[in-house]
C-alpha cells in the first residue's frame, strides 16, 4: 500500500486511472481498490482527487501561475472539469479562492 501510495504521490499529475496503477504493480484492480479502501478509507479515485486538489491549492496560494497552467499541473486536461472537482472539493470555484486568501 506504501509503495502505491508513493507513487500516487509522485505521479498525480499524469493520466493515471486505477488500471494503469494495477499494471504498474502487477496486481489486479480489484485487489488495490480493496487494499486502498482498507489501508486508507478512500477509494483510489478519491485519494488521487484529494492529492490533485491539494496541490492545485498550494499552487494557487504561490500565485506563480495562470489556472490553466494549475489544472493542466494536477493532470487535468479539461479545465471546465478542474474547476467543477476544485469547487466541490472546497466550495469555492479556484479564482474565487484565489480572490480570497
Amino acid at each position: 500500500v506504501k509503495n502505491i501510495l508513493d507513487y500516487l504521490n509522485g505521479h498525480y499529475n499524469e493520466d493515471l486511472t486505477l488500471d494503469s496503477v494495477a499494471d504498474k504493480f502487477h496486481m489486479s484492480k480489484t485487489y488495490v481498490s480493496r487494499i486502498l479502501k482498507r489501508y486508507t478509507n478512500q477509494s483510489f479515485l478519491q485519494l488521487l482527487i484529494s492529492k490533485r486538489m491539494d496541490s492545485a491549492r498550494k499552487m494557487i496560494v504561490e500565485d506563480k501561475y495562470k489556472l490553466y497552467e494549475i489544472a493542466e499541473r494536477v493532470g487535468y486536461n479539461d479545465f471546465s472539469y478542474f474547476i467543477q472537482v476544485f469547487k466541490k472539493k472546497y466550495g469555492v470555484t479556484p479564482n474565487e479562492y484565489r480572490k480570497g486568501i
